[in-house]
């Protein structure tokens, strides 16, 4: 809690040689001592709000200097209520000492200054541009490297005019190293940070790129499906429990929709819809890219549905199907495969896996439909479910052959 004798203002000033350039300036109140400090912060007079203490507008660049009034706030609370707590009687020159100290009123900016205005806005923007778990990714990138600061520099936070080329190889050695992770994973954490570092560039509050020459790409990972003897083994699975009825029945349904789990699992009644030919459609935005997702049921995913239509489950939650957390899934999983004799780890996102593959492009769709029904923004995606495929191989081979062999008769 601020103490009644102290107090944060900011205000506009225009400058003596040119009154055309206005700057903010920092204004302390600490029991009956006053100190105004320059902040280097250009803004437009007729857009700052004084009684609200903020930049009116939503350009890009009031949101930028309202993001960092915010940040010189939070910091100055916390250095004055810890001075407060360490030794009760506080002056200012020990406010204006430690804040001072961390260079943010000469014009610097730091790393998590830049990583905090990022998350915040990813989380307000959370289910309207951005899935939950990539917002905690974002914030576990965060948390990972404040860690590697503390590890690696025995210091807090950077600032973003050290970062360089150096820096980039320690944190990325510190993921794969130090925090054990596999190469993907590790490259998936630095690209979050070239992110950050960015935005810190879009700012102008860096000018020069620290990953310029820095290059890392994922390698291909395998994406494990069912074949069709194995789906039959496990659709055809005598299960007594209905726990283990649902999530079988939930896996099976991804697997002849190609809906993920998160999207399969959340799926509402008006995102069935009935078309012109008659068939019944999906229709909806998947929640991890936003992208639209359109294509016909299949019968057996029909009968999943008719299966649950009446479950007082769905009723309560609004959904179509009985929902199961996605660690139960998998953890449940991998005991039906058992049961079902079936020797590979199952996960649920193998259930989009096998409609790529088995379900679909096994049996002639074109490459170019599937990547529509599995709404990927480029074919590339979808072409890398054919590299694992040499069933699809042979049977693009038997066309050639027929069309050979007639050929030659004619």
């Amino acid at each position: 809690m601020i103490h009644v004798n102290f107090s944060i203002r900011f205000l506009v000033k225009a400058l003596k040689s040119d009154p055309n350039k206005s700057f903010l300036y920092l204004r302390l109140s600490l029991k009956k001592e006053k100190k105004e400090i320059a902040l280097k912060i250009q803004v437009n007079p007729e857009l700052w709000n004084q009684q609200q203490q903020c930049m009116d507008g939503k350009s890009e660049s009031s949101k930028v200097i309202n993001d960092e009034l915010e940040m010189i706030k939070t910091r100055l609370r916390k250095i004055y209520n810890d001075l407060r707590f360490q030794n009760g009687d506080v002056k200012m020159d020990e406010v204006l000492n430690g804040y001072l100290g961390k260079n943010r009123l000469h014009g610097k900016h730091t790393l998590l200054e830049i990583f905090d205005i990022h998350n915040k806005r990813a989380a307000a923007l959370e289910g309207k541009g951005y899935a939950h778990n990539t917002v905690v990714r974002f914030n576990t990138t965060r948390d990972h490297v404040a860690n590697f600061l503390k590890v690696t520099y025995k210091q807090n936070d950077i600032d973003l005019s050290k970062l360089n080329f150096q820096f980039i190889e320690e944190v990325h050695n510190y993921f794969v190293v130090s925090k054990k992770c596999c190469h993907n994973t590790s490259v998936k954490y630095i690209r979050i940070i070239k992110k950050i570092v960015k935005l810190a560039i879009q700012y102008e509050w860096l000018d020069k790129d620290p990953f310029i020459n820095f290059k890392q790409s994922l390698d291909e990972v395998h994406r494990g499906h069912l074949l069709d003897g194995e789906l039959d083994l496990l659709e055809e699975l005598i299960l007594v429990k209905y726990k283990d009825q649902r999530v079988r029945d939930l896996f099976i349904f991804c697997c002849y929709t190609g809906l993920s789990y998160c999207d399969a699992a959340s799926l509402k009644q008006d995102q069935i819809v009935v078309y012109p030919d008659g068939e019944l459609w999906v229709n909806l935005n998947r929640k991890k890219t936003g992208g639209k997702s359109s294509f016909p049921l299949l019968d057996k995913a029909k009968a999943i549905l008719d299966k649950y239509k009446n479950d007082p489950e769905c009723d309560v939650k609004g959904t179509l199907l009985p929902f199961v957390s996605n660690a139960r899934m998998n953890t449940t999983l991998k005991v039906l495969a058992k049961m079902a004799g079936i020797n590979k780890n199952i996960t649920t996102h193998q259930g989009r896996h096998t409609f790529a593959t088995t379900i679909t492009m096994s049996n002639g769709v074109p490459i170019e439909t599937i990547s529509k029904m599995l709404s990927h923004k480029s074919i590339k995606t979808t072409q890398l479910y054919s590299k694992v495929l040499d069933l699809k191989v042979g049977h693009d081979m038997r066309i050639l052959k027929e069309k050979l062999n007639k050929k030659k008769i004619n």
